[in-house]
């Protein structure tokens, strides 16, 4: 009975690194805590976050990107929605020192030019070498910084780029392109977004197309709104 008890303390003290078989938690469990969480969190991500021990919004400041994205169930929306949250709380995610960079998002920038500068000089020329890549297949697009990692926004955000300890990491993940996406498959990491390693010469024509493809998808969708606005209403 006491090692038991002592197992399900340790389980909830340090939820991701104790217990690494998840399992779904209950429909009703995960009702119980729904309030402590941002009302844009779906039900699968809710249940993952109980399952992993997680009970309040602040206990996530306590654990990596990386890590939640491990959880069965919590995609990149979710994750995005829950920085949102605890940056308003004025909390983040646990980001790793910059000297080991296993997550290298410098906090506090409010440009990409502040971004890149927080980083080693060789990390810096292949992050440039992406941003100028991502500005010629974006020539309307405007620089922002969006969840604290540099990003391109047209109509919508086409595009965010990161520097990671072993990789640059490129979201949201690819679709709508079937040869597209037979070409990016060997960089795809977790939940499909795409990894480029370091040590590696950076694919800069492919994240040239890929741009593109978010750019015709970005604008498709944008017309789309716009004959939706001006169609008449249909009378009952």
């Amino acid at each position: 009975m006491k090692e038991q008890h002592k197992t399900k303390a340790n389980e909830t003290c340090c939820p991701l690194t104790s217990n690494p078989r998840l399992r779904l938690a209950s429909d009703a469990q995960t009702a119980a805590i729904q309030a402590n969480f941002p009302s844009g969190i779906a039900q699968p991500a809710l249940r993952a976050l109980v399952a992993a021990g997680f009970t309040t919004l602040d206990q996530l400041a306590q654990v990596t990107e990386e890590q939640l994205a491990k959880l069965h169930g919590m995609g990149p929306k979710a994750i995005r929605t829950l920085r949102a949250a605890l940056n308003q709380r004025g909390l983040d995610l646990k980001t790793i020192q910059r000297g080991s960079m296993n997550q290298a998002k410098p906090s506090g920038t409010t440009n990409i030019d502040d971004y890149i500068s927080q980083f080693p000089e060789d990390v810096r020329a292949v992050l440039e070498k992406v941003r100028a890549t991502i500005r010629n297949a974006a020539p309307d697009a405007n620089e922002v910084i969006s969840y604290q990692m540099p990003a391109f926004k047209q109509h919508g955000i086409l595009v965010y780029f990161a520097a990671w300890k072993q990789h640059i990491g490129l979201y949201p993940p690819i679709s709508g392109d079937k040869a597209l996406e037979k070409a990016v498959a060997r960089y795809a990491g977790p939940k499909g977004n795409l990894q480029f390693p370091l040590n590696e010469p950076m694919p800069l024509r492919l994240i040239g197309q890929i741009v593109k493809l978010r750019v015709k998808q970005d604008n498709e969708k944008a017309a789309a709104k716009r004959k939706k606005k001006t169609e008449p209403r249909k009378s009952k």
